[in-house]
């Protein structure tokens, strides 16, 4: 486990795993605390900010240990296996397409 202020160490990650990693960063980076809350299944403030302060993620192992470690009720399975079935719903909803204005009445 790396402990506070130790070098990073690049690990070697599966394709399928690289992409989620990309997807929980770019998440974790760009949503709003709301959308955290529905991707990873978060119920606390304090869950919230444990997700957040943990990023950019690395590896699925350094995930895991960084939401586990705080013991708040949290474990990083639960949040990865959340956010893996928000990711599907977000992919399977489509966007949503803008109505246009109606048009304005002729004037008389």
């Amino acid at each position: 486990m790396r402990q506070a202020g130790g070098i990073k160490t690049a690990q070697a990650v599966e394709k399928d795993e690289a992409e989620t990693l990309k997807k929980i960063n770019d998440t974790i980076k760009s949503g709003s605390n709301e959308d955290l809350k529905k991707a990873f299944g978060l119920q606390t403030e304090s869950q919230l900010r444990n997700v957040k302060n943990g990023g950019p993620y690395q590896s699925r192992q350094e995930f895991f240990d960084h939401l586990n470690q705080n013991g708040n009720g949290l474990t990083g399975y639960a949040a990865w296996g959340s956010f893996s079935e928000w990711i599907k719903t977000q992919q399977a909803t489509p966007a949503p397409v803008p109505t246009p204005a109606p048009a304005p009445a002729p004037a008389p």
